[in-house]
């Protein structure tokens, strides 16, 4: 099994699923087209908890 195989199978362990969210959040947020300095903000408090 390869390791992106192995994190999308640990995601769905309870322990887990609060750090794949959070992360998940931060990559849809830096992802967008446009970024401004709000989303710069919020995707540091994302990984910050994370």
């Amino acid at each position: 099994m390869h390791h992106g195989s192995t994190v999308l199978l640990q995601a769905k362990l309870p322990k887990y699923r609060r750090h794949f969210a959070l992360l998940l959040a931060a990559v849809n947020i830096a992802s967008k087209d446009i970024i401004d300095n709000y989303d710069i903000i919020l995707v540091k408090e994302l990984l910050h908890q994370y």
